[in-house]
């Protein structure tokens, strides 16, 4: 009898062992599925492509915030120019009205010698000068719509990069996690 329990203890002993060892062995194939699962993953991200695409990134987005700063550059100057010109059309209109105050037979106001028939030369002068400015001052305005509106799109183009390199940021920490996960469960295995 005593035989025949130390036969039954050790086909005990021996069953432990095999139950354990199968659930070592559940474990381990666990873990290499895991591991393959991780490094699918890694390779679907592929740190190279993400860190290229991440400068990529980066250079437009300096390229563009450049350009940005010389529209608004250029914005300020036409607004000066188109101030200048407003304040230049001001002093003609002013001047367009002194004139036509005048009357051919009256003298200049300068010199004092009659008007006569230079007066509708200057008054023509004048008004092409007049014209001129005006078409200089649509000329501007319609360059700084423009201006301002390719402004917005380079705003609106700018954010759009910022969210991609912010994104691109995001997956530069799930790889290094999922390298972090990847290195456990090969400590883990071994």
């Amino acid at each position: 009898k005593q035989k025949y329990d130390v036969i039954i203890l050790q086909q005990e002993n021996l069953k432990n062992q095999y139950q354990i060892k199968c659930t070592l062995q559940n474990d381990i194939t666990k873990y290499q599925n895991e591991s393959e699962k991780l490094q699918a993953q890694i390779h679907q991200y592929s740190w190279e492509n993400i860190k290229e695409r991440s400068q990529i990134c980066e250079k437009e987005t300096e390229k563009h915030t450049q350009t940005m700063n010389e529209r608004i550059s250029l914005r300020s100057k036409l607004e000066q120019e188109l101030l200048q010109l407003t304040n230049d059309g001001k002093t003609l209109t002013k001047e367009l009205e002194i004139l036509q105050d005048l009357w051919p037979a009256s003298s200049c106001p300068t010199c004092k010698r009659p008007l006569q028939e230079d007066f509708p030369y200057l008054m023509s002068l004048f008004e092409k000068d007049l014209k001129e400015k005006r078409a200089l001052y649509k000329e501007k305005q319609t360059l700084l719509t423009q201006v301002l509106w390719d402004i917005t799109q380079w705003e609106k183009y700018l954010w759009e990069l910022k969210e991609q390199s912010k994104k691109l940021q995001n997956l530069e920490k799930e790889i290094l996690v999922i390298q972090n996960q990847l290195q456990n469960l090969s400590k883990i295995s071994q």
